[in-house]
């Protein structure tokens, strides 16, 4: 059996001689790796919704990847690793950032800095990275585990309530059958845990992580299966295990798991770039912002025929009931020599303007990481502004590298709520 082979790409950036690369690690010609591109294409985009293909193949082998970020698993034996274009895949802290990105698009949560070990992320394994974390957050937990009641049937001499006489001269060999209630670790909580591990192992790379992982598993022990995926609270008393629990969850909803190369289920750890975009915006402005912040709240601009006309920008900041300004997480410039604003988002943002009553509007786009050094977290470049009459539209582009380090979120949240607020009327 061939040996894993991973190939790292750049969104929304021809990868020259990839399918090459491809085929001389694997030993394969250079249909067959075309042949495995197709299905994976197809696959992510009925599971994730995609317009088109997020694979493009040029007649002379080079790749691009549009719209998708993760580590897709194309083959056993081939996976495709994909930085989203604000990360810069030469970084070897890349990883961290597009898991806590990651893991916040899809739980709403962000993970602290201590829960992301540095050093993962060099290793080129993101499945690593995921199963640290989840070692690390089960362990500073462990002491007081989830337990629920459950009512079970069992046969003990000791008893409570009343007995038959006779039965108390001639007792069954095994004791008295009862019913009791008792409070337990194998309840459907535990179950999401040890099924997350059950399906990082065969994925980790690592193998201090893989084994780390094993001891996870004996620790937590038998559990009934898995019945249900959908998002709960767990009762306050066990808060601190509702990371672990929502980071296990995402794990088998197919946020980064097993390739089932008969079924093809899950699509890797993968997300769509511009969705999770969209959600950190709107959550960094709603940590910084003194303002009142209003997200996807529709407002009317017109009429269509007996129907009202609405549009729903991303966000609206409110001063004392006032709309003031109207904010939109774009994820696309236009094409050319120097970033600048799609004609579409110009008119799209003119008429969430007229709709809500303001004169301002920012537009948030993340900062490729191919424009220069890094900056701190958060910071805003202006690279465009554009005005029609009395209405100002300015496009700020956002530095996004290093949100995973020491507090970067609320450096990344700060910033940016400071840089939008300056052009809060």
């Amino acid at each position: 059996m061939a040996s894993l082979q991973r190939l790292t790409v750049r969104e929304a950036r021809d990868e020259p001689g990839v399918v090459r690369s491809a085929a001389a690690a694997l030993g394969v010609p250079h249909d067959e790796v075309l042949a495995l591109l197709d299905p994976a294409a197809r696959r992510l985009r009925e599971l994730l919704r995609l317009r088109s293909s997020p694979f493009m193949v040029s007649a002379s082998g080079s790749l691009r990847v549009d719209g998708i970020a993760g580590l897709v698993r194309l083959s056993p034996d081939l996976e495709l690793q994909i930085a989203p274009k604000f990360l810069d895949p030469d970084d070897p802290g890349w990883q961290e950032d597009f898991f806590l990105l990651a893991v916040f698009s899809r739980t709403g949560r962000v993970l602290p800095r201590e829960h992301i070990r540095a050093g993962h992320g060099r290793r080129g394994d993101l499945a690593t990275l995921v199963g640290q974390t989840l070692v690390q957050l089960f362990w500073e937990s462990h002491r007081r585990p989830v337990r629920s009641y459950r009512t079970r049937e069992v046969q003990e001499f000791a008893y409570e309530g009343d007995v038959d006489p006779i039965d108390l001269f001639v007792p069954p060999p095994d004791g008295w059958p009862q019913r009791v209630l008792q409070l337990r670790r194998d309840n459907e909580h535990n179950a999401v845990l040890a099924g997350a591990v059950r399906a990082l192992l065969p994925e980790v790379r690592d193998s201090e992580t893989r084994r780390q992982l094993l001891r996870v598993g004996q620790a937590i022990g038998h559990q009934p299966p898995v019945t249900s995926l959908r998002p709960v609270r767990l009762p306050s008393r066990y808060r601190q295990w509702q990371v672990a629990y929502d980071l296990s969850l995402q794990v088998l909803r197919g946020f980064g798991v097993q390739f089932q190369e008969e079924h093809l289920l899950t699509p890797g750890f993968v997300l769509r770039t511009w969705e999770t975009w969209q959600a950190l915006v709107e959550a960094a402005l709603r940590t910084g912002m003194p303002a009142e912040v209003l997200g996807q709240q529709p407002y009317r601009l017109g009429d269509r025929s007996t129907s009202p006309l609405d549009v729903t920008p991303d966000v609206v900041i409110v001063v004392n009931g006032t709309p003031v300004l109207v904010v939109d997480a774009k994820y696309r410039t236009r094409e050319g020599t120097r970033p600048s604003m799609a004609a579409d988002d110009i008119y799209e943002t003119l008429a969430f303007m007229r709709a809500t009553g303001t004169t301002s509007a920012v537009l948030l786009y993340p900062r490729p990481s191919d424009v220069g050094p890094v900056l701190p977290v958060g910071s805003v470049e202006l690279f465009e502004q554009v005005e029609v009459g009395a209405e100002q539209i300015v496009a700020l582009a956002v530095e996004c590298r290093g949100i995973s380090a020491t507090d970067g979120y609320g450096h990344f949240a700060s910033r940016l709520s400071s840089a939008v607020q300056e052009h809060t009327v």
